[in-house]
C-alpha cells in the first residue's frame, strides 16, 4: 500500500497557469526496498497528477531523507513528466506508478 511521505508548503504552477502542490509517496516492496514518486495536487480540485517513479530507496528512513532534500527546480521537472504521461485520477496517496 502506498503512502504519503511528505507533502510540500510550497506549490508550483505550470505553463498553463494551473497550481499544483507536491506531494511525495512512496511503496514498500517485497524485498524491503522502497520505491518513490510525485503526485501533484492541482488547486482547482481536478484530478491529481502522478509523476513516473522518481527513486528507489533502502528503507523508509532513507526515501524520507531523500523527500526531504528535493528542490523547487526538482518539483518542476518531475511535474512536467508527471504531466508528460497519462493523468491519473486520484484521491491522497496512490497505487504505485506503473
Amino acid at each position: 500500500m502506498a503512502q504519503i511521505i511528505l507533502t510540500y508548503r510550497q506549490s508550483l504552477t505550470n505553463n498553463d497557469g494551473r497550481e499544483y502542490t507536491p506531494v511525495a509517496c512512496g511503496h514498500q516492496h517485497p524485498d524491503g526496498t522502497w520505491e518513490g514518486w510525485l503526485e501533484f495536487v492541482p488547486s482547482d480540485g481536478e484530478d491529481v497528477v502522478q509523476s513516473p517513479r522518481e527513486t528507489m530507496q533502502s528503507n523508509r528512513s532513507d526515501l524520507a531523507h531523500w523527500a526531504g532534500g528535493l528542490t523547487s527546480v526538482y518539483f518542476e521537472g518531475a511535474l512536467d513528466r508527471a504531466l508528460a504521461s497519462s493523468p491519473v485520477a486520484i484521491a491522497g496517496a496512490s497505487e504505485p506508478p506503473v
